[in-house]
């Protein structure tokens, strides 16, 4: 008797349950993956935006009247999953935040809003670390 080519159904069943196993693993770790990319380049924005405040104090003898346009950084960030801005910004000292927007303050609740000051001082809004988040 000769044997027929192709699959059969219990080597599909095998095949699908095998896929669907790796997708329960590999597709939530993925996006925590895609989630900590961006809040790591949201970081770095906020460390780039701190070099640029100390460039406009040097120029300007302060930081009042410093904004994202007059210092060339965008306001939205990481693909628009968090946006900048200069909270507080006077003669001698600035707050920077970087909030999560769109998904990214769905799914990063963990870290939450990011913080730089004019001392270095890191600090996150969520309940996880500065150490964590940043």
């Amino acid at each position: 008797m000769r044997r027929l080519n192709g699959f059969h159904l219990i080597e599909l069943l095998i095949t699908l349950f095998l896929i669907s196993i790796i997708s329960v693993f590999a597709i939530p770790r993925y996006t925590q993956h895609i989630v900590s990319a961006k809040r790591l380049e949201a970081a770095n924005m906020l460390v780039k935006l701190s070099v640029a405040m100390e460039e406009y104090q040097l120029t300007h003898l302060t930081y009042k009247n410093a904004t994202l346009q007059a210092l060339k950084i965008p306001e939205y960030v990481a693909k628009n999953n968090y946006q900048l801005m200069i909270k507080t910004a006077d003669d001698s000292e600035y707050l920077l935040l970087a909030m999560p927007i769109n998904e990214q303050a769905l799914r990063d609740t963990r870290c939450g809003q990011l913080s730089l000051d004019s001392v270095g001082r890191k600090s996150v809004t969520g309940v996880g670390g500065v150490d964590e988040c940043w």
